[in-house]
């Protein structure tokens, strides 16, 4: 009789073939040696993914971070020192405009802005993050470097053209001299803070008990009899009490307004003595820094404030358009006796492209013609 063949390999109890041991051993070992590889593979693949995706992930996070809170450090070679404080006629609200305009400018066209160390008011409250060993050898002489003017009120200042040669000018330090931006563009989140910090003395002068509200209110009562402010009257104010919450914190250089929206509305407030936000603040007083400082506080709750009501004032609109801050402009009431807000003036005109990126053709001298065709 002949051996039965190897393929004849029976059946088990449930009716299903039995594989020899031999070749069941060597399909099991071909069986985990595949599932091993493949586990490995996929493993160290799997690994290699996260890896990469947790360095992309802390990489642009950190990216993120930065770009939110500092601006690209350009070369430290070309500088703009920024001299708007020395017009006398202008108040702090003006010229701290004119310092974003040089801050928008510097970025377009590589250069790092230097604020003049001759404005002490501004270094009572502020340091400059960066570039501060430069800026001072810059000077620490008596030199004079080429001035750029650009005031909102000059017919006479310099066109978009020339601003644009200018900068991009191989001058290597220029100065600047003005108030604003030539039709305002878009600014970057969290300006401010990517150039300057508060000082110890600006802080320590924020009183614990207020701190730095979310809801700001600005009223800038008019220097004089013939500076009529909208928004001021009595119906005014006392609509804007009953509209805004009671957690609402109130900035005004009239501080006999303290009382009646404190003790009305439950506003908060710094409580200043002797806080002026106009260009006549008291100079001979005894105690100017202190006075200086109450100022730069007020300006600070503003900027960290998340939602501003203003009067018509550079002092708060400063502070509004260097953060983005969500803010509306107080008109007065309507003949319903509602609260009449508006936008801020560069949201109703609609912001422009960058200067460095305009065509020469859309270039325009101070009347708002084209300079070069």
């Amino acid at each position: 009789a002949h051996p039965a063949p190897c393929t004849n390999m029976g059946t088990s109890d449930n009716g299903h073939p039995n594989v020899p041991s031999v070749n069941s051993a060597r399909q099991r070992l071909w069986l985990f040696t595949i599932t091993l590889f493949v586990f490995f593979a996929f493993s160290a693949n799997s690994l290699r993914c996260m890896a990469l995706l947790e360095s992309y992930d802390e990489e642009h996070s950190l990216i993120k971070v930065l770009r939110s809170k500092r601006a690209p450090s350009p070369s430290p070679s070309r500088f703009i020192i920024f001299t708007g404080h020395n017009n006398p006629s202008q108040g702090v609200g003006n010229i701290i405009a004119g310092l974003l305009a040089a801050h928008l400018l510097a970025l377009e066209y590589g250069r790092v802005v230097c604020v003049s160390k001759g404005w002490h008011d501004f270094w009572y409250a502020f340091r400059q993050r960066d570039y501060t060993k430069e800026c001072k050898a810059l000077q620490s002489g008596r030199k004079k470097y080429p001035e750029v003017r650009l005031w909102n009120y000059e017919s006479s200042g310099v066109s978009e053209c020339e601003l644009h040669d200018r900068l991009g000018s191989n001058e290597s330090v220029l100065e600047f001299n003005g108030n604003t931006y030539p039709k305002w563009r878009k600014v970057p989140p969290d300006f401010f803070d990517q150039y300057y910090e508060a000082t110890d003395d600006l802080l320590s002068k924020i009183p614990e008990s207020v701190g730095l509200p979310d809801v700001v209110v600005h009223l800038r009562k008019g220097d004089n009899n013939g500076d009529h402010r909208k928004g001021l009257d009595v119906k005014s104010l006392e609509a804007l009490g009953n509209t805004l919450p009671p957690s609402s914190h109130l900035v005004t250089n009239n501080v006999q307004w303290y009382e009646y929206f404190g003790e009305k509305f439950g506003w908060s407030n710094y409580g200043w003595h002797e806080v002026v936000h106009s260009i006549k603040r008291n100079h001979h007083s005894d105690d100017r820094k202190n006075q200086i400082l109450e100022l730069w506080v007020d300006w600070y709750s503003i900027l960290r404030a998340k939602e501003v009501y203003h009067t018509a004032s550079d002092f708060s609109q400063s502070a509004i358009h260097w953060m983005n801050i969500n803010s509306k402009i107080i008109m007065g009431v309507t003949g319903e006796g509602k609260l009449s807000l508006i936008d801020e003036a560069w949201r109703r005109d609609g912001e422009t492209p960058r200067l460095v990126d305009r065509k020469p053709e859309e270039l325009t001298d101070t009347h708002l013609r084209p300079c070069r065709k």
